[in-house]
Parts: C-alpha cells; structure tokens; sequence
C-alpha cells in the first residue's frame, strides 16, 4: 500500500478543493466528494492530488495506500461523469423492473410511493424485493426481462390513468426525457386517442425502458 499511496493523482480539467479530511471534486457535469481518513494529509500541488503520512506505522500506511486507491476510483468516475461519451452513448440495456417502475413514479412527480403496492408490482414482474434467484443477485441481461413485457403493458395502463390528470406527455418528452425520443415515437404519442394511452406509449417506449 505504502508504494501506491507515494503516486500523486492527476487533477485534469476538474477544480479539487480540500478541506481538512474533505477532498471535493467538481467537473463539467458532476462533482464527488470523498473523506479520507483521520492520520492522512492531502494537497494540491503543480495539478496533481498528493497524499502524504505522517509516520510509517503499520496502519498509517495502510490508510495511506487506501486512500490513494479510493481516490484513483473517484478519478475514473469523475472522468465518466465529465466525459460527453458517456452521455451520448444510445442506451442498450433493458431496465430492470424495479428501474422501470420507479422512472414511471418520478416521471409522474412522485416521491413517495405505497410500499405495498410498489413492491407487489416489482415482484410480478419477476424481481421481488431483497429476494433474488442467487447470491449474485438479479440478472442484468435482456433475456431475463424480456418475458415480462405484457405485465409491463398492463402496469403501464394502470399508471397512466391513475396520472393522467395531471401529466402531460409532452413534459415527460422534453424534460424527463430530455430530448431522447425519437420521431417515431413521438409520432405515435401525438396520434394517441387519450392522454392515459400516450403516457402508456411512453412508459413502453424503448427510449423509457432502455438505460
């Protein structure tokens, strides 16, 4: 550990701001903060984050090392967060049910949700709360999902016309949204007979169910 915490972390583009054991880093499209520990020092010096120790005890050199480590991985994820690749990249993976339904939930303006219902419904769509198939946890393909598109549908109903009222698709187009539907989509969200089913439309859509 003591040889990792000896290399210095480049600072980029970004504004690293420390105080005490608070490290802040803030980039174009984000910002991290991470709290190292109490025996370690860090600086700012020539664009690089150094983290120096004050003595070679057995521990201290371990914190040491371990915050290096941790700080490197706050570099890679700022460098995602501030990196236009990693928002222009078109969304392939399928969302998870408990994904979908809680984009539906905030795209209606919730912020609290009935936990009964909420989980009764994650649960026939195949992901029952806190009880996945293995110790690996739920799937993150397609295939595992792809079977639960028709009870999707019927839920994708159900929301939209408990919401309907009060939601207008064409806000969940350019804000929640932001942008991302495509024409054809969009087409068939103007040439719905009801609001309750254009919603239904976009909470189907590929653009609403992809990630």
């Amino acid at each position: 550990m003591s040889r990792i915490g000896k290399k210095p972390v480049p600072v980029g583009k970004a504004k690293v701001a420390v105080s005490g054991q608070k490290v802040n880093v803030e980039g174009p499209k984000g910002k991290l903060e991470y709290t190292v520990p109490a025996l370690i020092k860090v600086e700012v010096k020539d664009n690089n984050v150094v983290v120096t120790r004050p003595d070679d005890e057995k521990q201290t050199k371990a914190f040491h090392g371990l915050a290096l480590c941790m700080m490197a991985q706050k570099e890679v994820a700022k460098a995602l967060v501030a990196s236009d690749e990693a928002w222009s990249l078109p969304p392939t993976k399928l969302k998870r049910p408990s994904e979908w339904v809680t984009a539906m939930v905030r795209a209606g303006g919730g912020t609290t949700a009935d936990p009964r219902r909420f989980t009764a419904g994650q649960a026939s769509l195949g992901e029952p709360l806190w009880r996945p198939p293995s110790p690996k946890g739920y799937a993150d393909d397609e295939a595992s999902w792809i079977d639960g598109m028709g009870q999707r549908l019927d839920i994708a109903h159900t929301y939209a016309e408990r919401v309907a009222g009060g939601l207008d698709p064409r806000f969940v187009i350019d804000s929640v949204l932001d942008g991302t539907v495509s024409a054809k989509t969009t087409e068939a969200v103007v040439r719905a007979e009801s609001r309750q089913q254009a919603l239904a439309l976009l909470f189907m859509s590929p653009e609403f169910q992809r990630r």
